[in-house]
């Protein structure tokens, strides 16, 4: 037997680790078992022994996680900083690929076809430059995520406490931790990248049909990075979209 499974025996914990699968509101967790087995009654009283036991372990051991946990080795900045780069430069490369063309160095033949599929009543056009877009810079954003988890990451798991907060289901996701460490990836607005306003660019400190992935909602810094203006703006835009 080994840690995936558990066994109490007599009241005891004899083997395994006991999480928020066992704990929690999921199907078959000690909670479900009970309240199959003894009725309502004896599954509230556990619940019950539950809260006032967690809250006793926390205010005898605290439990707390620091900066060290999202910091990223030294070594990884340049391997990072190439990928970054790459995807800044893969603006031309993918229009090139939506619009069937060869000549990827022909920017302006490519800025032009740009602007005439803006201005086309038909959006299906742009639907499909937004897929493209999405499709490389997730490939971006795959490749430095393998890189910074987990071996990456200066603290790692079970020493880094919000490794162990997300491993464990307390609390948070893998994607809260690549924000902080890595990257935030691209913004979406309504299942789509930030659409072009009528002059052709999103924000105003941004050219006319500019086609860097930045331009488009793609943020290449993490919360530990900082933010610039204007990435900070397009998470203020995804994150107050009304559902």
């Amino acid at each position: 037997m080994s840690e995936s499974y558990v066994l109490i025996r007599n009241s005891q914990l004899l083997i395994g680790v006991l999480d928020k699968a066992h704990y929690g509101s999921s199907s078959f967790s000690l909670v479900h078992c009970c309240y199959e087995l003894y009725g309502g009654a004896i599954a509230g009283q556990l619940l019950t022994c539950f809260g006032r036991l967690f809250t006793t372990f926390l205010q005898l051991r605290g439990f707390t996680l620091g900066v060290e946990d999202t910091l990223l080795k030294s070594n990884l900045q340049k391997p990072m900083a190439r990928i970054m780069k790459k995807s800044k430069k893969s603006g031309y490369e993918i229009l090139a690929q939506v619009f069937a063309s060869n000549n990827v160095d022909n920017k302006k033949d490519l800025t032009e076809r740009y602007q005439r599929t803006h201005l086309n009543p038909d959006e299906s056009y742009m639907k499909e430059i937004d897929l493209a877009y999405k499709g490389t810079v997730d490939s971006f954003q795959n490749n430095l995520t393998n890189l910074c988890f987990p071996n990456g990451l200066i603290k790692k798991f079970p020493n880094n406490n919000l490794q162990l907060m997300i491993q464990s289901g307390a609390k948070g996701s893998t994607v809260n931790s690549m924000q902080m460490s890595c990257l935030l990836g691209q913004q979406e607005l309504e299942g789509r990248r930030p659409r072009l306003m009528p002059n052709g660019n999103t924000l105003p400190s941004f050219l006319p049909y500019d086609p860097s992935p930045n331009s488009g909602g793609f943020i290449s810094n993490s919360f530990m990075a900082g933010l610039t203006p204007q990435e900070y703006f397009f998470h203020c835009m995804a994150g107050r979209e009304v559902n």
